[in-house]
């Protein structure tokens, strides 16, 4: 240019300068430097008769950006008024800013502290409005389906009988060894199970019933039935030997128990599940009037269970219960409280980064008496995902439980994915595709199997840590595993814990930290944190006695 003795550079940059857009720090930094550079040569250059000219474009929809979703609802330049923009620039040798960066330079410049003021409100109010994005995308926020699940939450507490009142009316609730069952069918057989409680069990609101029965529908519609009564339901292991059996019906005044066929005698009124929830001749009578009448099957039952066990009242909310795994201390039933507070948070983080779709299936083959399978299965039945429960841990059944329900999400032990990852390859179904992620809790995630998991589906697993005593604490993303392949630090939103891990313990990956919760947060009632005097425990922290790396 200098030889030919003139010239034009033209620049294409970004209008976000004018302003300090909060979450773009890394991308204008960049454009700032190359922007105050050229500004500097601009001058140099003129002498020689070479004008710069900057096109400071908003922002252009282009494949580039269609991948990210919410920029489908922002005002955005098509490509072809952007190449308009630049031709403008080459033609009239100056620079293009449009009208709001014009005024943003001012006002930034004026009142530089106001304006950084207005934007962190900004930024607040937008992750204040995240959670109804994430929640509104379910289904969860049409009025009558929140209204329902308030109700049913008012009504039931904290239980099953609540994820299934939420739920939709309609549709597949869970499929099992037995095929699927429709949330009417589900809503039919607890109700048979509420009155036959009643009838067989002596069951009354208040009363402590164990539920000692594996991953299948009897365990749901049982745990559903119960929780109508206002008792409150413990679920414990269904292989449990016979002396730990008795010994935690005593320490936690268990008054009934339902089982699987053939359970063992443990003194108390028991029952086992195909008997509680198989109606008689005269329930079937019933029914069939009710259906003459066109009311839902139940409704006179569910009017006469309300009254015999209540006296005539509505039976207060029931409570479920899990055991602690021991780890921490002697096991023992909890029941956390889940207030909306504590749940909107991780809610939110979990359904934006493992989302559960409403029709799409989900396998869960932890076991639901825990509080990592119970969680999910609860989960499924209030979003309307069909819930395919495996129990057994069997790989190969896992598999094709995926494969033949098209499922989206696997939440699975560690000791079941290595199992999975320890299948040959000739055993594997191939219709995976369906599968976007796989979550990994309950206990530790390995680096090697983390690595093993990568190898064989991808980066598609997520570690979540969670504990009885604390409730949702942390999620590692496949991002996060791929860097450290046994993180499980990523703290999530609105959560009272994580992991208390020292800055010489970030700058050096792989040395232990302790988990902790803060004093504040409200733990499963039941639970009492650990007091090791080794634990790492900040000001204001309780130990949850586990570690991360």
């Amino acid at each position: 240019m200098r030889a030919a003795g003139g010239g034009q550079v033209v620049n294409v940059s970004t209008a976000g300068l004018a302003m300090h857009s909060p979450n773009w720090s890394a991308y204008h930094s960049s454009k700032a430097a190359f922007d105050t550079w050229l500004r500097g040569a601009a001058v140099e250059l003129r002498r020689d008769r070479v004008t710069v000219s900057t096109a400071y474009l908003s922002l252009v929809r282009t494949r580039m950006s269609a991948p990210t979703a919410h920029y489908q609802h922002v005002p955005m330049m098509s490509a072809a008024e952007a190449a308009d923009v630049v031709c403008r620039v080459l033609a009239h040798r100056r620079s293009w800013w449009p009208w709001w960066a014009r005024i943003g330079v001012v006002v930034s410049a004026a009142l530089p502290r106001t304006v950084e003021r207005a934007l962190a409100m900004g930024v607040r109010m937008i992750d204040a409005v995240e959670p109804l994005r994430v929640l509104a995308a379910t289904g969860l926020l049409r009025p009558s389906r929140l209204v329902r699940l308030l109700k049913a939450s008012r009504r039931h507490g904290r239980s099953l009988a609540t994820a299934l009142a939420g739920g939709p009316p309609t549709g597949i609730a869970l499929v099992d060894a037995d095929g699927p069952m429709t949330y009417p069918q589900l809503d039919f057989v607890a109700g048979i199970g509420a009155r036959r409680a009643v009838t067989l069990l002596g069951v009354r609101p208040g009363d402590r019933v164990g539920l000692a029965c594996g991953g299948h529908r009897g365990l749901v519609a049982a745990a559903v039935g119960l929780a109508r009564l206002g008792a409150d339901v413990i679920l414990l292991p269904p292989d449990l030997p016979h002396g730990r059996l008795v010994e935690l019906l005593r320490q936690e005044r268990i008054s009934s128990l339902v089982h699987e066929p053939g359970g063992p005698e443990v003194g108390l009124p028991s029952i086992a599940w195909p008997h509680l929830l198989t109606a008689v001749d005269d329930e079937a009578v019933q029914d069939a009037a009710d259906r003459a009448v066109g009311r839902p099957p139940n409704t006179a039952a569910r009017e006469r269970t309300g009254r015999v066990a209540t006296g005539g009242g509505r039976p207060k909310p029931g409570r479920t219960f899990v055991l602690t795994s021991g780890t921490t201390g002697i096991p023992r039933a909890v029941s956390r409280p889940l207030s909306v507070g504590m749940l909107v948070g991780p809610v939110t983080t979990h359904l934006r980064l493992t989302p559960v779709r409403r029709g799409e299936p989900i396998v869960v083959a932890t076991p639901p008496h825990h509080g990592y399978g119970l969680t999910y299965l609860s989960a499924g039945l209030i979003l309307g995902a069909p819930v395919v429960l495996v129990p057994g841990g069997d790989p190969e059944r896992i598999l094709h439980a995926v494969a033949d329900n098209r499922a989206g999400l696997l939440f699975a032990l560690p000791i079941q994915l290595r199992r999975i990852c320890e299948l040959p390859a000739s055993r594997w179904p191939a219709a995976l595709g369906s599968l976007r992620g796989i979550v990994s809790g309950a206990a530790p995630l390995t680096a090697d199997l983390s690595a093993r998991l990568r190898e064989r589906f991808g980066d598609r697993t997520f570690n979540m840590y969670a504990t009885t005593e604390a409730g949702w604490a942390a999620m590692a993303t496949p991002a996060d595993l791929k860097a450290a392949p046994a993180r499980s630090d990523g703290l999530l939103a609105g959560c009272g814990s994580g992991s208390s891990i020292p800055r010489a313990h970030r700058c050096c990956p792989g040395r232990p930290a302790r988990f902790r919760y803060r004093a504040g947060t409200r733990t499963a009632a039941g639970s009492r944190p650990e007091t090791s005097a080794t634990s790492i425990r900040p000001a204001g922290c309780s130990s949850t006695g586990d570690s991360t790396t």
